[in-house]
């Protein structure tokens, strides 16, 4: 039990024994130390139950280790009828009246804040062809019900302004940078504190081996403070770069290690939560990485706002989830805990997908962006995290990346991986 419970217990125990051996033995004790000894222990009860837990008593990061045999058994394990059958992962609701809620304002408030720096995306160094191969037939998803309107039924939220588009071409999604994004397949047990079953979620490739998506796509974040955090992961994740209808034309690539920060793993789902992300290291498929295959994008820190995004996934709102789906946006408003909402139309199964600054290809001639630390290209500033707590708003939130959180979870999930970041 947590510290300061277990001194109330314990000394409340002991109290008692005290005063039942007063009441047998009323002459034993001057009355003044009887009541002085009965104070002071229920003084200590009341500091002990309010003592906190101590910031260094949570993990800072979790990590889950698997190993090359268990990155086999998930390839095996997903079978084009689970593949086909894998549910979104719905993009977890704002809590209504939670610690942190939105402000519905441009004031940054509490967020941190200064440059950081970062690294640019690479194309991919492979030359192969695409292989196409077919995973499963794509099922359908019920159609949205409900409307575009960028703010909610009270007019009491800013207006989030947005354009959204599937591809164009639908072939775009095999060039980069879009190649370096694709779904994120895994499994819950009901150990997890989520429905058992098979989900999807949106994830991109940040470095040589290793891609990053949402926090809440890899953990429950229903771990005890007491406990290591372990039983909450999910399991048999499952990269598909590219991915379009049922077919994959760079592979199926598995897990060889999981990581996700403390602040998600032990802070039972509250959003908006200002470390939901995570990092997953790849095994090589033939002796080649996942960046040499499809690329990576690059990473800008503390540059979630105010910047403009270009949000990718697969939403199962828009086109059952089997087309990657882009949306650009520029408004933001402060959500709390570090957090920054932009306006969005996707829904479930884009959780995880990247948010990139700078997308794209720079023509000939075009001058490079001129605000101060936003001139990294195709650099993941956020991965999707929560969106709105109603059907009528459109916008999806997301945590700001902060350099020494990512270092130290690269750190951990690259251990004993050779070459896994850069």
């Amino acid at each position: 039990c947590p510290r300061g419970l277990c001194h109330v217990f314990f000394f409340f125990f002991l109290l008692i024994l005290r005063v039942r051996e007063i009441a047998s033995h009323p002459t034993s004790m001057p009355a003044f130390k009887h009541a002085l000894f009965i104070g002071a222990s229920i003084l200590f009860c009341f500091l002990s139950l309010g003592e906190p837990t101590r910031a260094e008593d949570t993990p800072q990061v979790v990590l889950k280790s698997l190993n090359l045999a268990a990155a086999a058994a998930a390839s095996t394990y997903w079978t084009a009828t689970r593949l086909r059958d894998a549910k979104p992962f719905p993009a977890p609701s704002r809590r209504a009246n939670a610690a942190g809620q939105s402000t519905g304002t441009t004031n940054p408030g509490s967020a941190t804040t200064g440059d950081q720096g970062g690294i640019s995306g690479a194309p991919p160094t492979s030359t192969a062809p695409a292989e196409n191969i077919a995973l499963f037939t794509p099922k359908s998803f019920p159609a949205s019900s409900t409307n575009a309107n960028t703010t909610n039924n009270t007019n009491t939220y800013p207006f989030l302004y947005f354009s959204s588009s599937q591809l164009l071409p639908v072939e775009s999604d095999v060039i980069y940078p879009f190649r370096a994004v694709g779904a994120l397949f895994f499994t819950a047990t009901n150990a997890t504190g989520i429905p058992a079953g098979n989900y999807r979620c949106s994830a991109s490739v940040v470095g040589r081996r290793v891609i990053m998506t949402a926090g809440h796509c890899v953990h429950s974040g229903l771990s005890n403070p007491s406990s290591n955090g372990q039983k909450e992961f999910f399991s048999n994740h499952l990269f598909v770069p590219a991915l379009r209808g049922g077919t994959a034309p760079y592979g199926v690539w598995a897990a060889r290690s999981v990581v996700v920060t403390g602040t998600w793993a032990f802070g039972q789902q509250v959003l908006p939560n200002g470390g939901d992300f995570a990092l997953i290291a790849l095994s090589d498929i033939n002796g080649t990485s996942i960046s040499a295959r499809v690329g990576r994008l690059g990473l800008a820190f503390n540059a979630l706002a105010p910047n403009h995004v270009t949000q990718l996934g697969y939403p199962c709102n828009i086109n059952s989830c089997s087309r990657m789906h882009r949306v650009d946006s520029g408004a933001f408003v402060f959500g709390g805990n570090n957090c920054f909402e932009y306006g969005s139309d996707m829904s479930g199964g884009s959780s995880g997908g990247p948010w990139v600054q700078n997308f794209g290809a720079l023509g000939a001639g075009q001058p490079l962006p001129s605000f101060k630390g936003r001139t990294l290209r195709n650099a993941v500033v956020a991965v999707t995290s929560y969106g709105p707590d109603d059907t009528i708003t459109r916008y999806l939130g997301a945590s700001n990346l902060i350099k020494s959180e990512v270092d130290q979870l690269f750190t951990l999930v690259c251990t004993g991986i050779a070459n896994c970041r850069q």
